[in-house]
């Protein structure tokens, strides 16, 4: 099994403003990998921004969300997890 005691991601690939964290989660029969895809943006001014997080895309972001998951589904595939059998 996996140890992943903190939630910080084991990967993350970024295009512009879209990133994709890739996590590890266990049980007693597994280990899986999970993937959050986010967007960011400047709610404040240029002068005084203020960063936030959202999983709401505009049909512009479309094209980095896909290349941020196929990087993130590769690392997958690469780093494949071993699946436990009793």
């Amino acid at each position: 099994m996996v140890s992943s005691k903190t939630n910080k991601p084991v990967a993350q690939f970024r295009a512009r403003s879209v990133s994709a964290s890739v996590f590890v989660n266990s049980s007693k029969e597994n280990d899986w990998y999970s993937i959050v895809i986010q967007r960011v943006y400047n709610k404040g001014t240029d002068k005084k921004p203020e960063l936030e997080n959202t999983n709401s895309f505009n049909e512009n972001d479309l094209h980095l969300v896909e290349y941020v998951t196929r990087k993130a589904q590769e690392y997958c595939l690469e780093h494949k997890l071993n699946t436990k059998e009793d």
